[in-house]
């Protein structure tokens, strides 16, 4: 079953001009279809339109969420991850707008 997305407590965001970063220094920053099938990671910042960062919101992806991605889909350009209980595919070039840090597993 999904949860819904609320947002941490503790979490600072802060507002940058390619959309909305987990204030972190010092992490290893890579892009989401960089993380191997099956790895986990934390989302670090959404990037691209307002509209589009607003819907991964609603769907759960939130900076400081942690995530496992579960394929990539080569041809296509597809990647999905499951997110709080919820798998949602997204197209390869928007999940690039996406930065996270591996998680080790």
């Amino acid at each position: 079953m999904c949860t819904l997305a609320t947002p941490a407590r503790d979490l600072i965001v802060v507002g940058s001009p390619s959309g909305l970063r987990l204030n972190l220094n010092s992490v290893p920053v890579t892009s989401l279809p960089s993380i191997p099938p099956g790895g986990r990671g934390r989302l670090l910042s959404l990037g691209g339109e307002r509209s589009f960062r607003r819907r991964l919101m609603e769907l759960g992806l939130l900076p400081g969420t942690e995530f496992r991605l579960v394929r990539l889909v080569r041809v296509g350009g597809m990647v999905e991850v499951e997110v709080r209980g919820c798998h949602i595919s997204l197209r390869k070039s928007e999940a690039e707008q996406i930065e996270v840090e591996a998680i080790a597993p």
